[in-house]
């Protein structure tokens, strides 16, 4: 970039947590804060003391200890000079004598009043403070810094923290265990200028930009992870990323030696290296993942859809003519290059590009529908399309490699605990919809795919009912085939030197003796040494023959 230039407010954000990251922080076990205590009159606001005599006094809070801290030193505020002072229900900590930021401030739990000639005395040690977000972090964290806004409740007096409440008096950070104002960049400053500072409570930027909310929170906590805290209890969106793209992307975020085409990304995150070592015995259950939305919800007035990550691509305008790209929300890809943990003989492991799953665990009562996926189309009218797919599953690229046992394009299964499905495919008119397939249109079909071994192999499935069944036709698990009515040939006239569409008979080289099991009907064969067509009673339950003439008649 340019010196000079102007960077937008994410640009800013990225600057700031890198000069975070690689700033060298002051040693932990330093001072919290060292500044002036004042003494205030107001409720709900801090109102400084204004009575004559009065004067803020210095002090200084020790260490901060899993996030608590008090004063090192005493303090008296006074004499009184003149009347009586208003009473003192608040205090708050300054960074200047008279005049500066107003760090924090609390109101007092016991009120103190100051007659004229007297003083307000404050005991070493009898102020605590301790910060909400920094009660579970050791002393010894150097890297930890938080900032917090004016205006938010970000600790508790009190040796237990069960006290009055401590408000930010103005955007104010910790960085290496001191308490400070966070001083807020202009909008428009440039990546040097930032850097130059290189201060940790610049941090203060990424809570007003990235959060924009009064009552948000920023923070990188003890192992450098970026914390973002909303207001509780509020519709404050968590992260809010606004672009406008324009021009030409000539250079590739991430190379087609990634993914199979080269790309570009307007948010780009990157995990260059993992070599974390995965529980075997809790595969399932402990599993590495690139980036993890963990959404709760539920209560008494919890209404309407949830979803946990949502993706919406939308084209306002036409491309460029001729333009051939294909457009969407979602695309998921894995790639691998390496071999597995298996053998030849004992492969392991599996690849998947994207795993939905549902469960509903005991107590989920009265569920009209559960899924693991669904897919949507919708072509309105005053539109046109020339293909259109469901799903639509697809050999690309190199693909030539068959697999060793089972293939297919569709795979229906289940694990050994669970109960299977009723049914493997199912065409309805589900809940009251509509119809799925058209009046016009088939359950199944074929266009132009060449030659194949077999149309429908059910040759390693055992029927208790039928292998195929329909009105009127249906075929048993041993290719028994019961007809409403049969139909051979095409139904017009064969000529007489016809080579085909005949009736085609089973035959026996003498006289039938077996009795027919699990036909219903008269079943008949062809004797094709006495030349006779024998057909079964079951009424006379006996065999019956008929005599034919040699040569066509």
């Amino acid at each position: 970039m340019k010196p000079g230039q102007r960077r937008t407010d994410m640009m800013r954000i990225v600057c700031l947590l890198f000069v975070l990251m690689v700033s060298a922080l002051p040693a932990w076990a330093q001072n919290a804060f060292v500044g002036y205590l004042a003494a205030g009159t107001g409720t709900g606001t801090f109102t400084e003391e204004t009575g004559g005599g009065y004067a803020r006094q210095a002090i200084t809070f020790g260490p901060l200890a899993n996030g608590a801290t008090s004063n090192t030193a005493g303090a008296t505020f006074g004499p009184a000079t003149g009347a009586a002072w208003p009473t003192i229900t608040e205090q708050a900590i300054y960074d200047a004598a008279t005049g500066g930021n107003l760090i924090a401030w609390w109101p007092l739990a016991t009120p103190q009043t100051v007659a004229p000639g007297g003083t307000a005395p404050v005991a070493q040690g009898g102020i605590h403070l301790r910060l909400t977000d920094l009660a579970g972090v050791a002393s010894g964290s150097p890297a930890y810094a938080e900032v917090w806004s004016a205006g938010t409740v970000f600790g508790m007096t009190g040796a237990s923290g069960t006290g009055m409440p401590v408000t930010a008096g103005a955007n104010i950070s910790v960085a290496a265990g001191v308490l400070s104002v966070a001083p807020l960049p202009p909008v428009g400053t440039t990546a040097g200028t930032v850097a130059a500072g290189n201060d940790p409570r610049l941090l203060g930027a990424v809570q007003s930009s990235l959060i924009g909310t009064p009552n948000g929170v920023a923070a990188l906590d003890g192992t450098g992870s970026l914390l973002l805290r909303p207001t509780a209890n509020s519709l404050t969106q968590g992260i809010s990323l606004q672009q406008s793209g324009a021009g030409t992307a000539t250079a590739a975020q991430f190379p087609e030696s990634m993914m199979p085409h080269a790309g570009f990304a307007y948010a780009y995150q990157q995990i260059t290296s993992d070599n974390v070592f995965v529980d075997p015995s809790q595969v399932g259950r402990q599993i590495a993942f690139g980036n993890v939305i963990d959404y709760h919800f539920g209560g008494s007035n919890a209404n309407g859809p949830r979803i946990a990550l949502g993706a919406f691509a939308t084209q306002t305008a036409q491309m460029q003519a001729g333009d051939t790209s294909f457009l969407g929300s979602i695309w998921s890809f894995m790639l691998t290059s390496s071999p597995s943990g298996g053998s030849a003989a004992a492969p392991q492991g599996g690849l998947f590009a994207i795993n939905p799953q549902v469960q509903a665990a005991p107590g989920a009562l009265y569920w009209q529908i559960i899924e693991g996926d669904e897919t949507d189309v919708e072509v309105d009218t005053g539109a046109s399309v020339t293909d259109k797919f469901g799903i639509n599953i697809t050999t690309i690229g190199n693909d030539a490699v068959h697999a060793s046992d089972r293939e297919a394009a569709l795979h229906i299964g289940a694990v050994p605990t669970s109960g299977g499905w009723r049914t493997g495919i199912l065409f309805s008119n589900y809940s009251g919809s509509g119809l799925p397939i058209a009046a016009n249109g088939s359950l199944m079909s074929t266009i132009s795919i060449g030659t194949v071994l077999n149309g429908i192999d059910l040759s390693a499935a055992a029927f208790t009912g039928s292998a195929f069944k329909s009105p009127g036709f249906s075929v048993d698990g041993a290719g028994n085939t019961t007809l409403g009515s049969l139909v051979v040939g095409t139904g017009t006239v064969l000529p007489s030197n016809s080579t085909g569409h005949f009736l085609q008979l089973p035959y026996t080289n003498g006289a039938p003796t077996g009795v027919p099991a699990g036909i219903a009907g008269a079943p008949c064969e062809w004797n094709d040494t006495s030349h006779t067509l024998n057909c079964y009673s079951p009424g006379a339950a006996g065999w019956y023959h008929l005599s034919l003439t040699a040569g066509a008649g």
